[in-house]
């Protein structure tokens, strides 16, 4: 297999070019879901992205046909909002989502043809949610096909991530070398991406220098062909250029041989590299902006949700806490910042958070940020204060020790799926439909199905592809 690593001329994105070596029906167009094209508002990222293409000379092509294309467990289906948003015409021939509110998710905003709950599955052909007593195989040769594999054995915040055998070891670890491999073998689309974590471009462990991405390449070499395999470029995208929040993710993009040359695949990456140069040139776009009024539908009914489960937490209130982890986390944290212990600024403020129970362990977790947002200062008066953590975002589901908060340079932390958000500014918690406009979802185009809680929603968030990352791919 061919490796080279050689970044294309005048680029700045890091990227790779491997060639993978080896000896249209069906579907319906999209129907609309949330939000009919002709009349909801083109999303913010959209219109960027169709302005650097036109800075660069380039016009979306009118197409004959619709895009085919098949999705594997990609969470949201972020590709589909993504070819509405570009007004690109397309097929769903078929999704995949193991998760069943996901699943329910994806029917309330789409109309796929077949709905399988695993990548496995699907490669089969074996009968779908919809209908389980027939055979339902994923027509061959798609335009397109976009693959979310699992992304928790390669993250490098999981633990026991860098340890001997941990990778191999995890029950994620066969649906990207093998579900994979069977989907594009099986269906062997004329392109394709599949999205990954940064970790998956890092060593197995701290003993062996071979890397998942790696192996995986490797892999595919072994694969048969009946188009002589896949040129593949892996890009290294983050929405922090977009917003102000980091999501860095690799997006290994495949252009069968049959179809592309090596040089259009150069033309392609540069081509992505000179839209996001583009975009370095101006500010990301705050969160703030892309948070609802209260006085929104969707806000009102999960803020609600959220309240209600405040509630229920404070009857919890009275047990006992003994000496835990966290405990100690913010004693270090204190000690870091050199703070006595009553030293409690947030308190100061004397405002309630819209939507959570701040229990011992949040309540500590935002003193200590308001601490690090004023430096310690005793002596900041309440508007200081309240200026200093203004555009303040914390997540309190993750330990002190992960100071996951707002950093000076004002780029948030990357959403995971259980994140649960407080934005100190506003002094309440950031709801899921916030959380998928930081995805860079259209609030026109979601639809939400009844009886599913906030946490479901999300995690469906931090489960997500950003659709700037991925609508520059596509």
């Amino acid at each position: 297999m061919d490796l080279p690593s050689s970044p294309v001329s005048g680029g700045s994105s890091p990227w790779e070019l491997a060639d993978s070596l080896s000896g249209s029906d069906g579907g319906s167009v999209r129907e609309t879901g949330a939000g009919d094209p002709a009349v909801a508002p083109k999303v913010w990222w959209a219109q960027k992205l169709m302005m650097h293409t036109a800075t660069l000379g380039l016009m979306t092509p009118t197409l004959q046909n619709p895009v085919t294309c098949v999705s594997a467990c990609t969470g949201s289906f972020a590709e589909g909002f993504v070819f509405e948003e570009l007004d690109i015409p397309y097929t769903c021939l078929g999704m995949s989502e193991k998760c069943k509110p996901f699943q329910r998710f994806l029917q309330k905003n789409f109309t796929p043809k077949h709905l399988h709950e695993s990548i496995s599955e699907q490669a089969e052909g074996s009968g779908c949610l919809l209908h389980p007593n027939e055979k339902c195989e994923m027509p061959r040769e798609p335009d397109f096909l976009c693959m979310g594999t699992p992304s928790n054995p390669y993250s490098r915040t999981r633990p026991k991530r860098f340890l001997c055998g941990s990778v191999k070891e995890h029950v994620s670890y066969q649906t990207t070398f093998e579900d994979a491999y069977s989907m594009l073998t099986k269906l062997e689309p004329r392109t394709a991406v599949m999205e990954q974590v940064d970790g998956f471009d890092l060593p197995f462990s701290m003993t062996e220098q071979e890397s998942p991405k790696q192996r995986f390449l490797e892999g595919l070499a072994d694969c048969q062909w009946t188009y002589g395999g896949y040129w593949i470029a892996t890009l290294r995208l983050s929405a922090k250029i977009w917003l102000k929040i980091n999501r860095e993710r690799l997006y290994m993009v495949f252009f069968r041989k049959d179809t592309f040359t090596k040089d259009d695949v150069k033309s392609f990456v540069r081509l992505v590299t000179e839209i996001t140069n583009l975009q370095k040139q101006e500010a990301p776009k705050s969160l703030e902006s892309l948070m609802l009024s209260e006085d929104h539908e969707i806000f009102k009914t999960q803020m609600r949700s959220d309240e209600v489960k405040a509630l229920a937490a404070d009857q919890l209130q009275g047990r006992a806490e003994g000496e835990q982890k966290w405990q100690q986390q913010i004693a270090t944290w204190r000690q870091d910042l050199k703070v006595p212990l009553g030293f409690r600024p947030f308190d100061k403020l004397r405002r309630p958070i819209q939507g959570i129970s701040l229990n011992a362990r949040i309540s500590a977790i935002l003193n200590m940020v308001t601490a690090e947002k004023i430096g310690g200062d005793k002596r900041k008066s309440k508007d200081e204060i309240l200026s200093a953590v203004s555009c303040t975002v914390v997540d309190v589901s993750q330990n002190p020790m992960r100071r996951n908060y707002t950093p000076s340079h004002g780029t948030n932390h990357t959403m995971c799926t259980s994140s649960v958000l407080v934005h100190l500014g506003k002094f309440r918690t950031v709801v899921p439909a916030e959380m998928m406009l930081w995805q860079g979802h259209n609030i026109s185009r979601l639809t939400y199905p009844d009886s599913e809680s906030n946490r479901t929603w999300r995690s469906l968030a931090g489960e997500g592809m950003a659709l700037p990352s991925i609508g520059t791919v596509i």
